[in-house]
């Protein structure tokens, strides 16, 4: 199974990268809060066709169920043009009455609008049954703990890139701890300071698994760990980036392990 998730998540964000030119990320919850004006979870009330065919956004009007960065809102603008028979494979499909988890910036005309790449994302997809419905709910439940612990903890963090690590050393770092037992669907969080060519300064744990864990961890990702920010010029100053562990357990064939993958 861990094989096959990996794989799955690899394929998604090399499909996103290439079909809409999205700078990929394994931390996609952490680094999209971070970088985004305005996370939320929204009910959409009413949807607008863009004012004409050389329009690149369309309006929403929306209820802010949940507000975890940013200002309540009634307005969202969404990337793409609507009712003027245009369509591309970055276009997002919204409908009055859905519920979705949306991550957005302002744009140059200071509108808050997201697109394909934000991670926003509906709260329920109709069409997915039985297994597949499950692990998308118990994915969902985890991303709104996540935020709700962001909003709580950082609720101010933000800068404008995506900072990750490359290759694979995290994953292979993590083997050791293949079969450990914890809480399902669990989660867990550092907050790491980095100069501006990218060196960790620091460390620091928000929510770990145990002290042991945490410090061979810690010195594993101040030492051995290279980070890049893609898609973008390295930083001017030094900043600040939130780095999760996550834990997974399939009960068909017990497979137990953690990942630094959000799956």
């Amino acid at each position: 199974m861990k094989f096959y998730l990996l794989i799955f998540i690899l394929l998604l964000g090399y499909s996103n990268a290439n079909a809409c030119s999205c700078a990929s990320s394994w931390q996609e919850t952490n680094n999209h809060y971070i970088t985004s004006d305005f996370v939320g979870k929204v009910t959409i009330n009413q949807v607008f066709d863009s004012p004409t065919k050389e329009s690149k956004t369309f309006k929403i009007e929306v209820k802010a169920e949940k507000v975890f960065k940013g200002n309540e809102v009634s307005t969202l603008y969404v990337y793409g043009n609507r009712g003027h028979g245009i369509l591309t494979s970055c276009d997002l499909y919204v409908e009055k009455g859905e519920d979705w988890i949306v991550y957005a910036t302002k744009n140059n005309e200071g509108k808050l609008t997201f697109g394909w790449c934000s991670n926003s994302k509906p709260m329920v997809k109709p069409w997915f049954k039985g297994r597949a419905k499950q692990n998308r709910q118990q994915s969902i439940n985890r991303e709104l703990e996540m935020l709700d612990f962001l909003s709580s903890r950082l609720s101010n963090l933000k800068r404008s890139f995506s900072v990750q690590p490359v290759g694979t050393n995290i994953s292979d770092y993590l083997k050791k701890y293949d079969g450990i037992e914890l809480p399902q669907n669990s989660y867990y969080q550092y907050l790491i300071t980095f100069d501006r060519n990218l060196k960790i300064h620091s460390v620091k744990t928000l929510k770990g698994i145990d002290d042991k864990f945490d410090a061979g961890f810690i010195d594993f990702l101040k030492n051995k760990v290279e980070w890049v920010v893609p898609y973008s010029d390295k930083p001017k100053t030094n900043f600040q980036h939130v780095f999760a562990v996550f834990y997974y357990y399939d009960k068909g064939d017990e497979t137990r392990f953690l990942s630094s993958f959000e799956l």
